[in-house]
């Protein structure tokens, strides 16, 4: 049962006009919506103890907060998680209501280690310094194998060097970023033509969507591939919801690769703050208005 105008806040780390088509939807759902940047906080200390605010107001006046977007304000993320926890307010995704450091989504590393250590199949995995997985990779993977950053910047830090070659030169540049602190992980490389997202919104499936993937034509005749809507079938829905949990994730869209010649099921990540560009395109979901449904519940 829904409470009666429940407060809800939604931070991002961004600019706030991400966060515009929550609003649009507040209003019909009657929920009182508060939308900020983790860049409006402050806090103020009192005799022995302190307020934290958002604008001018104290954050333990609200009933529930989902952070949609974290990104690097992780100093900020961690003051709210651990002010709410003191209060009593639940916080979404639950990953945040315990991690009150790194919390998995902020490392691929981490979540993908949280993923195995949880039985989720994944491509083989490795995770070091780039002297080790120089050295390592090509051993165990062979040409090609798949190299990522762990902060999983929207795919642009994602690699897949086909020869000894390819990999020295590129090599040259992630030095470069691995001294600036950038850590990075390999993977076995996976012959899928199709990749599949999988929207997982309180333990259920909202929507799936499948396009080609980067790399299909080193393998594969299939030029193009397909776009827009699938139904997850029960193998689907039931890895989806398995990653989603196994890294403490309530609102996520989950990565899967379809092996082309075995059909094999394989994740490659799950996504604490997907785009649902896709969704409203593809299909007549308001994924804002399903997500302030959600969690006007959770209160």
């Amino acid at each position: 049962m829904m409470q009666n105008n429940p407060k809800i806040l939604i931070f991002v780390g961004g600019p706030v006009a991400k966060l515009e088509p929550f609003k649009e939807v507040a209003g019909e759902l009657n929920v009182d919506l508060t939308v900020a940047s983790f860049s409006d906080i402050s806090y103020k200390s009192g005799e022995d103890n302190y307020t934290l605010s958002v604008g001018e107001q104290d954050i333990a006046d609200f009933d529930v907060i989902y952070f949609r977007m974290v990104g690097r304000r992780l100093e900020d993320a961690t003051l709210v998680a651990n002010y709410a926890k003191k209060h009593g307010i639940k916080v979404f995704d639950r990953l945040y209501q315990d991690s009150l450091l790194v919390p998995s989504s902020i490392s691929k590393a981490l979540e993908t280690a949280k993923m195995i250590e949880a039985g989720v199949p994944m491509p083989k995995t490795i995770f070091g310094s780039l002297k080790y997985l120089r050295h390592k990779a090509p051993e165990l993977f062979g040409f090609p194998f798949v190299l990522k950053s762990t902060t999983g910047k929207k795919a642009r830090e994602v690699w897949a060097p086909s020869s000894e070659e390819e990999l020295s030169e590129l090599l040259v540049k992630l030095r470069e970023m691995e001294k600036s602190g950038v850590r990075f992980f390999a993977q076995a490389f996976t012959q899928a033509s199709q990749r599949y997202r999988v929207f997982v919104l309180g333990g259920q499936v909202v929507a799936a969507l499948t396009q080609p993937t980067k790399w299909r034509k080193r393998f594969s005749d299939k030029l193009e591939g397909e776009k827009g809507v699938v139904e997850a079938d029960s193998q689907m829905t039931e890895l989806a919801l398995a990653a989603a949990n196994a890294v403490d994730l309530d609102i996520s869209g989950v990565d899967i690769l379809k092996i082309d010649n075995s059909g094999e099921l394989v994740v490659i990540e799950a996504n604490a703050a997907p785009s649902w560009n896709l969704v409203k395109k593809y299909t007549d979901i308001n994924v804002e208005r399903e997500i302030l449904l959600w969690l006007a519940k959770q209160i």
